[in-house]
């Protein structure tokens, strides 16, 4: 069912609830201006520690929803002892919950890079892809490949109407 607003036009003032705005409206506007992405170059960097990827705080556009985040600590699944797999550290924008989150996808034994989803629901930005070894008990940078800036997996900001970045 389409929002009262998605005909209507909007923003206008709402005479006894008539004009109702929703988040999907409000989402649906911004996504017409601005593209999917983090806003600098050191928004969700990501650092390891032992069995922890930490991100730093951050700003990130995502679906028409704006994501304001904390640094956060992220706890890395211990490797399998038979085959290297590759973590992804995404931003998750989940329509059904109601939220975007900073999460880890954990890779399967098959050794290649996760696809991040991209649904009308759910909709993810790979911020970096984290190698774990097998039989490791401990990651380091070298693990960690940051993808901030691929602009498939991530990037930054713009305009829809320009290439120019928001930093």
């Amino acid at each position: 069912m389409a929002d009262l607003t998605d005909e209507l036009g909007f923003p206008f003032d709402s005479v006894n609830g008539d004009r109702g705005m929703s988040a999907g409206s409000w989402r649906t506007m911004l996504s017409g201006f601005f593209t999917n992405g983090i806003f600098k170059t050191d928004d969700f960097q990501v650092t390891v520690n032992g069995m922890n990827a930490l991100v730093s705080e951050g700003n990130a556009f995502i679906n028409g929803a704006f994501f304001p985040s904390a640094e956060k600590t992220l706890t890395i699944e211990s490797a399998s002892g038979s085959y290297d797999r590759y973590d992804s550290i995404v931003i998750e924008f989940n329509s059904a919950d109601r939220k975007v989150s900073l999460k880890v996808l954990k890779g399967g034994s098959d050794s290649k890079w996760i696809t991040p989803s991209r649904t009308s629901s759910v909709y993810q930005l790979v911020i970096a892809v984290i190698n774990v070894k097998k039989g490791s008990t401990s990651l380091s940078q070298s693990n960690v490949s940051d993808v901030r800036s691929d602009s498939w997996y991530c990037g930054y900001v713009t305009s829809t109407g320009s290439q120019e970045r928001f930093e």
